[in-house]
């Protein structure tokens, strides 16, 4: 279960992760709301089953492949 502390470390990881994908001028503001929509599905479901937050948001980045070809 997360702790305050995490859901902050969390959020912190999500914004840098927002911004990057912001920076990329072929992915439009929906799609970096979507796309953080599944990953914080998917962060939810790593946490569920036992995964600390820091480690659930790094697998769940890595299972979204690579952001860079997305926006090319």
């Amino acid at each position: 279960m997360a702790t305050p502390g995490h859901a902050v470390s969390l959020e912190a990881q999500i914004d840098e992760w927002r911004s990057f994908l912001r920076r990329r001028q072929a992915i439009h503001a929906v799609d970096v709301t979507e796309l953080e929509d599944h990953l914080r599905e998917q962060v939810a479901v790593l946490t569920d089953a036992g995964l600390a937050t820091d480690e659930a948001f790094l697998v769940a980045v890595k299972r979204m492949g690579a952001l860079d070809e997305i926006s090319r």
